[in-house]
C-alpha cells in the first residue's frame, strides 16, 4: 500500500514539474507559434472549406489522410474560427503526445524516465521554435502532430498489453494505429510494422489483429469510394493529391538536405563524434568516481588521472548535449535490434528502436528537432533515456555518477535548445491582427505588409470575393474572407512539376478568374528557383501579366505583397 502511494505521489510531482515546464514555455513563446505565410494557411484554409460543403481530395487538393482536416472543421463548427482555438487544439495534443511519451518511459522503465522523456519532449518539440512551424502549437500540419500522437499512444498502449496482457490496451492500440495512418501514412506505416513485429514476437492475439486489418480494408475501400473523382472537373485522388510529388525532382534538393542526405559524409561523421563524445562523458563518469574513491588512499597518480577525467567532462557534457545526438539512434538502432534478437526478442526495447528506425526515413542522418524532425525524432528521446539511463548506468561500476552524467546531458540539451528557441520569440517583434488573433513575425516588413493587406481587403469588402495567392499564401484567403478559384493552395515548385499540372492551373483561371492576384515574397531558393511565372510555371505568368495590373505593393522593407487586378473584367465560364 504504501509503495503504490509512494508511487503515485512520484506521477503527480512529475506531472507538476512537466506542466509547469510547459507553463513557462508557453509565457515565454505566446503567440510566436506558426508561419503567417508558409503551411500554417493550409490548415486555417481547408477546415473551412470543408464546413461550406467542399469535400476533401474531391474539391480540395490534400496530401495527407483525411483525419485532421476533418476533425478540425468539427471543432471549428463547435468552437469557431479563430488562431485562439487552433492554438488551443495544438496544445491539447502536444500534452497528449508528452502523457504518451511520459507512458512509454513509465512502462519501459520507470517515473523518473517518463520524466526526463516528457521534459525533452517540451524542450524539442511542444513549444520550440528551431525553425517556423516546428512545434505543436501551430504546426507546419496539423496531420504531422496529430499522427505522431496517435503512433506514440498506439506504442504506449501496446507495452501495456504486452506487461499485463489486457485485451482492452491491445484493441485500442490498433485503432490509434489506424488513426495515425488515416492521418499521415508514413507515421502509421511505422506503427502498424511495429505491432506487426510485436505480433510475431509475442504471440499476439490474431483474431484481434485479423478483425483490425479486415477493418483497415473496408475503411480503406470506403474512403476511395467517397473520396474518388465523380465529375470531370474533380481532382484526382492519387495524381492530385497523394502522388502529387511522384516524377518531379524540383523537391529533390528540400528533402534530401533535411535528411542530411545531400551531404551523407558530414551528417555521418557529426553523429558519429556526438555519439563518441556520449560514450567518453559516460565513461568519463565512471572512472573518475571510482578513482575519487581510489584517491582516499592517498595515491598522488590516481588523484591526477581523476582529476583530468572530470576536466574531460567539462568538455565532453556539453558537447554529447548536442540535440543532433538524437540522429545517432540510426547508427545505434540496427545495432540495438540485432542484439535484443540474439539476446532477448522480448524485450519491449526491441519494438521502441524498430519504431524510431522507420521513423526516420525523411530525417535519415539527421533525426533530430529541425525540420521534420521535430515530431519524427520524438520516438528516439524515451529511447535514449530508457536505453542509457535505465539500462546503461546501472551496469556501471559508479551507476550514480554514470546517472548523474547523463542527466546533466539531457538537462543541457534541453536548456540549449530551449535557449535557442528563446532567441527566435525574441526576434519576433513584428505583429499583425489576423482578425481573429494575434501573430508575432520577424522585423523583415512581411507582418506590415500582411496587416496592410488585411486593411485594405476590409475597405474593399462586398466589391472583391476572390483571391489567388502566389507561390503560397492561403493564410490570406482565410483570414481576409475572400474565395478561392482554386482547390489548390500550395504553387510551389513541387506542386507545378510540369505542364500538364501547369495547364490544370491555367483552366481553373480561366474558367474563374480572381477578382485579385497577390505575389508574395515566399523565398523560392530551397526548390532551386527564384519566381513563380518566370522559372517554372512560365506559362501561368504570361497569362497573368496578360489580364492583370500591379495595382498596389504592399510592405516598406524587404519583404512585401503585389496587388495585381484584372486589366478589364474577365469572363467567367462557371
Amino acid at each position: 500500500m504504501r509503495r503504490e502511494s509512494t508511487a503515485r505521489a512520484s506521477h503527480l510531482l512529475a506531472w507538476a514539474g512537466l506542466l509547469a515546464v510547459c507553463a513557462a514555455l508557453f509565457a515565454l513563446s505566446f503567440q510566436r507559434w506558426g508561419h503567417p505565410v508558409i503551411d500554417l494557411g493550409r490548415d486555417l484554409w481547408v477546415p473551412s472549406q470543408l464546413l461550406e460543403g467542399r469535400v476533401l481530395y474531391r474539391d480540395v487538393v490534400y496530401n495527407y489522410g483525411p483525419v485532421a482536416p476533418y476533425l478540425l472543421a468539427g471543432i471549428v463548427a463547435l468552437l469557431g474560427d479563430s488562431l485562439v482555438v487552433f492554438a488551443g487544439v495544438g496544445i491539447a495534443s502536444g500534452l497528449l503526445c508528452m502523457g504518451a511519451v511520459y507512458a512509454i518511459g513509465c512502462e519501459l522503465a520507470d517515473w523518473r524516465a517518463g520524466f526526463v522523456s516528457g521534459l525533452l519532449f517540451c524542450a524539442f518539440s511542444f513549444f520550440a521554435h528551431s525553425t517556423w512551424g516546428c512545434n505543436f502549437v501551430l504546426p507546419y500540419a496539423y496531420a504531422a502532430t496529430f499522427s505522431m500522437t496517435f503512433a506514440l499512444a498506439s506504442f504506449a498502449l501496446l507495452l501495456r498489453h504486452l506487461q499485463g496482457r489486457s485485451g482492452a490496451a491491445l484493441v485500442g492500440s490498433l485503432v490509434l494505429a489506424l488513426l495515425a495512418v488515416a492521418t499521415k501514412v508514413e507515421v502509421g506505416v511505422a506503427i502498424v510494422g511495429v505491432i506487426v513485429v510485436a505480433g510475431w514476437v509475442h504471440r499476439l492475439s490474431l483474431r484481434i489483429l485479423a478483425g483490425a486489418g479486415a477493418a483497415a480494408a473496408l475503411a480503406g475501400v470506403a474512403g476511395f469510394a467517397a473520396f474518388s473523382a465523380r465529375a470531370p472537373g474533380d481532382y484526382s485522388l492519387w495524381g492530385d493529391n497523394f502522388g502529387r510529388f511522384a516524377g518531379s525532382g524540383l523537391a529533390d534538393p528540400f528533402f534530401l538536405a533535411v535528411a542530411g542526405l545531400d551531404r551523407p559524409g558530414a551528417a555521418l561523421i557529426t553523429q558519429v563524434v556526438l555519439l563518441m563524445a556520449l560514450a567518453g562523458a559516460v565513461f568519463g563518469a565512471n572512472a573518475a568516481a571510482r578513482l575519487a574513491s581510489a584517491s582516499e588512499r592517498g595515491d598522488a597518480a590516481t588523484l591526477a588521472v581523476g582529476v583530468v577525467g572530470a576536466a574531460a567532462l567539462l568538455v565532453l557534457v556539453p558537447l554529447a548535449g548536442d540535440a543532433r545526438i538524437l540522429g545517432a539512434s540510426v547508427l545505434v538502432g540496427p545495432v540495438l535490434i540485432a542484439w535484443l534478437l540474439l539476446r532477448d526478442r522480448r524485450d519491449p526495447l526491441l519494438l521502441l528502436a524498430l519504431l524510431v528506425l522507420l521513423c526516420a526515413p525523411r530525417v535519415l542522418l539527421q533525426a533530430h528537432p529541425v525540420w521534420y524532425g521535430f515530431t519524427l525524432s520524438i520516438p528516439a528521446i524515451p529511447l535514449a533515456v530508457v536505453g542509457l539511463g535505465a539500462r546503461l548506468s546501472p551496469r556501471m561500476q559508479a551507476p550514480r555518477a554514470t546517472a548523474a552524467v547523463l542527466v546533466a546531458v539531457a538537462l543541457f540539451a534541453a536548456g540549449r535548445h530551449v535557449a535557442t528557441s528563446m532567441a527566435h520569440w525574441r526576434a519576433q517583434s513584428a505583429l499583425f491582427d489576423t482578425g481573429g488573433g494575434t501573430m508575432h513575425d520577424l522585423p523583415i516588413g512581411r507582418a506590415e505588409a500582411i496587416g496592410a493587406f488585411l486593411d485594405h481587403a476590409k475597405s474593399r469588402r462586398g466589391t472583391v470575393d476572390s483571391l489567388l495567392v502566389l507561390p503560397e499564401g492561403v493564410s490570406l484567403n482565410h483570414w481576409s474572407g475572400l474565395g478561392s478559384p482554386s482547390g489548390r493552395y500550395l504553387f510551389t515548385p513541387p506542386e507545378v512539376p510540369g505542364p500538364e499540372v501547369e495547364a490544370d492551373i491555367l483552366g481553373e483561371l480561366r474558367a474563374e478568374p480572381p477578382d485579385w492576384i497577390v505575389m508574395n515574397s515566399r523565398d523560392l531558393r530551397e526548390f532551386g528557383v527564384r519566381r513563380f511565372g518566370a522559372d517554372y510555371a512560365p506559362r501561368v505568368g504570361t497569362w497573368i501579366r496578360k489580364h492583370y495590373v500591379r495595382e498596389r505593393v504592399f510592405g516598406p522593407h524587404e519583404w512585401k505583397l503585389e496587388l495585381w487586378t484584372q486589366r478589364e473584367p474577365l469572363p467567367r465560364s462557371r
